[in-house]
């Protein structure tokens, strides 16, 4: 009869054995789909994903309400929310010119109004000055 009782309890811890090992595989591929396929709480533009958008900036203070604007290469007008508090017109801490050759990236604001109203208002989330570029 002991030895009965042995056999029966081996079955059972091997049964849990396995059980759990399931248990614990699914657990992972859950984690590993759940990471891999996040999402996140805003969606990137195309123009977030990389600062390769080419534009020229221009500046537009004879204009009333305007500053500085980003002409792309496609004829349109962005409105750059510059930074604040600075003596310049800076945009991501580089002093714009007229005429400058940039490439950004950026995020459209639609909860925005603009006085100067030639363009979509911007957050530009990189920029870069292209090397060799001159003042017009």
């Amino acid at each position: 009869m002991l030895a009965i009782k042995k056999k029966s309890r081996k079955a059972g811890v091997a049964l849990w054995d396995r059980y759990s090992l399931v248990v614990l595989l699914y657990v992972l591929i859950l984690l590993l789909v759940g990471t891999l396929t996040g999402c996140s709480e805003q969606e990137a533009s195309p123009q977030s994903l990389s600062c390769q958008t080419k534009a020229t900036v221009k500046d537009l203070r004879g204009l009333d309400g305007c500053t500085y604007v980003l002409v792309l290469e496609s004829g349109e007008k962005l409105e750059p929310i510059l930074d604040a508090g600075q003596p310049t017109p800076t945009l991501k801490g580089v002093v714009l010119r007229d005429g400058m050759q940039v490439t950004v990236s950026y995020q459209e604001k639609t909860d925005r109004v603009s006085i100067c109203m030639v363009g979509k208002i911007v957050e530009v989330t990189c920029l870069g000055e292209l090397p060799g570029a001159s003042d017009n």
